[in-house]
């Protein structure tokens, strides 16, 4: 056997297994089309059950978004309200500090006046019943006057009632 013979007989051999290996070629080549269509659907599959199961988180996802937004506004409304709580407590404390300024004031001047009447005052007798009794009389008839000492609405009897510390010092002097 020669070199020629040995090709023709290669040639031969070829010309029948290259048909047979072309076709197992495309027989290869269909069963891995088949097998990546069957891995597809299998991923599809998976991937529609794993879309269900993730569809109703994403579901609470959404509601639970919606509830923080809503929350974040409620927190937000409670802010301004506690802020406006805050400034008027300050506007009532200031107030109040003022007018608790005023209301000492108020108590140093009646106690400046206080202290003049009583600088003004003549010094009374340890009782009217020694005056009335001195002159000869009984007490009754002693013409001497007193200015009430009660300021309150509710006098006690015999007393005057006086509503306001003008008045009562207007009351003072025409007596």
């Amino acid at each position: 056997m020669g070199i020629p013979d040995v090709l023709s007989y290669a040639y031969h051999v070829a010309k029948i297994v290259w048909p047979a290996l072309a076709v197992l070629a495309a027989l290869l080549q269909a069963f891995l089309v088949w097998q990546q269509r069957r891995e597809a659907k299998s991923s599809t599959a998976e991937i529609k059950a794993l879309e269900n199961t993730l569809r109703p988180l994403r579901e609470r996802i959404e509601c639970n978004e919606t509830r923080i937004a809503e929350y974040e506004q409620t927190v937000s409304n409670n802010v301004d309200r506690v802020d406006t709580i805050d400034r008027r407590v300050e506007t009532m404390e200031s107030n109040h500090v003022a007018a608790i300024a005023a209301m000492a004031k108020k108590l140093d001047n009646v106690q400046k006046r206080l202290e003049e009447i009583e600088h003004r005052k003549p010094e009374r007798p340890e009782s009217y019943r020694d005056i009335g009794t001195q002159s000869g009389g009984d007490e009754k008839s002693v013409g001497i006057q007193t200015q009430p000492t009660v300021r309150s609405s509710i006098a006690a009897p015999g007393q005057r009632r006086f509503e306001s510390s003008t008045a009562a010092s207007r009351a003072r002097g025409l007596q």
